[in-house]
């Protein structure tokens, strides 16, 4: 980790990756698009804080990795229907802010990235905003390897189209599944 820095009583952290991801997306040629990118992944996130902060619960540290960010609370735990509420924060702004654009004849690609991100995250996948929303135990477990499993022969398929970003996401989202699902 990279030494923390402490916002209005918050811990904010940053993982060696966090950097490192962040440069590889800019050396990519596809900078504005990038950028726009960036800037729905930061909506999405902000989306989960404002409702964490509209329920009066306090993030006690904010971590920012290569994947996302990570709200860790205070000692008081989440009620299910607060963590829900949380949970779905990040998909409907990105939701929210596709339909806006639709009706106000925004850039094509920019609603795309906004519904591509927001229906990505309600996947019922952990650690997945939507994997998230189910209770844990061995249904969540079960729908979230069958959903990944039908996720990672799509991303094998986007391999010979020259596309290996899924494949990635789907690594990751492997590693995490069995480690804290």
């Amino acid at each position: 980790m990279i030494p923390s820095v402490t916002v209005g009583g918050v811990r904010v952290r940053f993982s060696l990756l966090f950097p490192a991801m962040l440069a590889l997306l800019c050396s990519w040629k596809q900078g504005e698009l990038t950028a726009w990118c960036l800037l729905a992944a930061v909506m999405h996130e902000c989306g989960h804080l404002i409702v964490l902060l509209l329920l009066r619960h306090r993030p006690q540290e904010i971590r920012f990795s290569a994947f996302g960010m990570c709200l860790l609370l205070e000692n008081t735990p989440l009620r299910f229907r607060h963590h829900l509420l949380v949970s779905l924060g990040g998909p409907l702004v990105n939701l929210l802010a596709a339909g806006t654009l639709l009706l106000c004849g925004g850039n094509a690609d920019l609603i795309g990235i906004h519904l591509l991100l927001g229906c990505f995250n309600l996947l019922p996948i952990w650690p997945l905003d939507g994997g998230q929303c189910l209770p844990a135990g061995k249904v969540r477990t079960v729908l979230s390897t069958v959903c990944l499993t039908v996720l990672s022969v799509l991303s094998i398929l986007l391999i010979f189209a020259g596309n290996i970003s899924l494949c990635v996401v789907c690594l990751y989202l492997w590693s995490r599944l069995y480690d804290n699902g």
